[in-house]
C-alpha cells in the first residue's frame, strides 16, 4: 500500500474546499444576476422560473451524482488513512509489548540475583563462623557449605548472563532472539 503523505491530504482538502466554494459562488451569482439584479448580463436567457427549475433539476441531478462520487472518494480515502494509522498503532503496540516483556524478565532476574547474593552472604557468614570455631545450629558441613556457595555463584552467574543477553538484544536488535 502506498503511504499517504500529510502534505497530499492537506493539498487535496484545500482543493476540495476551493472547488466547493467556486461551484457554490457560480450558482449563486448566476441566480442573482439573472433574477434579482437590475443589470441583465444574461439577457438572452429565459426569465421564466419553470425553465430555470428544469435546468436546476438537471444540474442538481448531475452535480448531486458528482458530489456523491466525491463523498465516496473521501470516504475511501479516509478509511485508507485510518487503516494505515491502525497498522502503525499495531506495530507500536507490538514493540511496546516486547519491551514490557523484556523489562519484566529483567526485573525477575535482578530479583533472583538479589536472592542469590543474600544466600551467598548467609553461607559466607556460616563458613566464617565455622572456621573461627563458632558452632551454629546448622547441620551442613563445611564441604556442603562450599558446594552450596559454588552452586549459588553459578546460579547468579547464569542470571547475569541472561541479563547480558537481554540487554545485548535490546540495544542490538539485528541479533535474532533465537540465536541464544
Amino acid at each position: 500500500m502506498q503511504k499517504i503523505n500529510k502534505k497530499d491530504v492537506r493539498n487535496l482538502t484545500i482543493f476540495s474546499v476551493i472547488a466547493f466554494f467556486a461551484v457554490f459562488m457560480l450558482v449563486f451569482l448566476s441566480y442573482r444576476l439573472n433574477f434579482v439584479s437590475e443589470i441583465k448580463i444574461f439577457d438572452g436567457l429565459s426569465s421564466e422560473n419553470s425553465d430555470w427549475g428544469n435546468l436546476g433539476s438537471f444540474i442538481s441531478g448531475t452535480l448531486g451524482t458528482l458530489a456523491a462520487s466525491f463523498a465516496l472518494f473521501w470516504l475511501i480515502f479516509s478509511v485508507n488513512i485510518q487503516k494505515e494509522e491502525i497498522d502503525n498503532l499495531k506495530v507500536n503496540l507490538d514493540l511496546t509489548l516486547d519491551e514490557q516483556k523484556k523489562q519484566t524478565e529483567l526485573s525477575a532476574l535482578t530479583s533472583m540475583i538479589s536472592v542469590c547474593e543474600h544466600e551467598i552472604t548467609v553461607i559466607h557468614q556460616d563458613l566464617i563462623s565455622r572456621e573461627t570455631g563458632v558452632e551454629l545450629e546448622s547441620f551442613a558441613t563445611v564441604a556442603d557449605l562450599r558446594v552450596s556457595l559454588m552452586e549459588k555463584n553459578a546460579e547468579m552467574s547464569s542470571y547475569r548472563s541472561e541479563i547480558q543477553r537481554i540487554l545485548q538484544f535490546k540495544y542490538n536488535p539485528s541479533i535474532d532472539d533465537n540465536d541464544y
